[in-house]
């Protein structure tokens, strides 16, 4: 049984090494820059295509849609974005080692350790988190710039991703059963606080990466 295990953490490590490996690639071939811009440009997207009327069946559905996927593309562009920063400024994944080694809960085997590196390691805990939860995206955001990012967005992202929570899980409706009403107008509302929440996050990495370590580094 032991035997089995085993085999079954070499082939889980061998898994991690491969998409450690593709996502260094990517994230070279892709950086931090590329990854926002294109987020920024599929967000004037979603609103273009919610300005565009159809039958108010359709208008609907697409509103909805709409309003979903502006969240998940925040979610793919924070976790994107964290770990092109960190590959690309060895400062600041040097500050997200040193912070997250005093986090005693976390423990690695050697053997993950020799296969994966430090990146690897960074990468996989990056990989886990849930970026749709502001307090965690504030969480690592801060971490790695080693400032707190500020609260100025942080209640209206929260309102929009309970919102996004309720059109997904529960049919549109609140835990107390009662409809959200989603338009044009609610749609382009929640890109907004999106664009200002990752505007906030933009502006905090890159005032890191401009840090005198980084700079002595170029």
């Amino acid at each position: 049984m032991e035997v089995l295990m085993e085999q079954d953490r070499l082939r889980e490590l061998d898994y991690q090494y491969e998409q450690y490996e593709a996502e260094m690639k990517w994230f070279e071939e892709h950086p931090f820059l590329e990854t926002y811009s294109i987020f920024t440009d599929k967000l004037r997207q979603l609103k273009l295509m919610v300005s565009r009327k159809a039958d108010p069946f359709d208008d609907q559905m697409l509103q909805k849609m709409a309003y979903v996927h502006a969240v998940t593309l925040f979610e793919a562009m924070v976790g994107d974005v964290l770990k092109a920063t960190v590959l690309a400024y060895p400062h600041l994944m040097s500050r997200m080692v040193n912070k997250l080694g005093e986090d005693k809960s976390r423990k690695f085997q050697l053997k993950e350790i020799a296969v994966l590196g430090l990146n690897g390691i960074v990468l996989g805990i990056l990989n886990e988190q849930l970026y749709h939860n502001p307090v965690t995206v504030k969480h690592f955001v801060s971490i790695i710039t080693g400032q707190s990012l500020t609260d100025t967005y942080m209640a209206a992202m929260q309102s929009v991703i309970e919102k996004r929570h309720d059109l997904v899980h529960r049919d549109g409706k609140t835990i107390n059963d009662e409809p959200h009403f989603i338009d044009e107008k609610a749609v382009n509302t929640s890109i907004g606080v999106i664009e200002n929440f990752a505007n906030d996050i933009f502006e905090s990495l890159e005032a890191a990466m401009k840090e005198p370590a980084a700079l002595l580094m170029k």
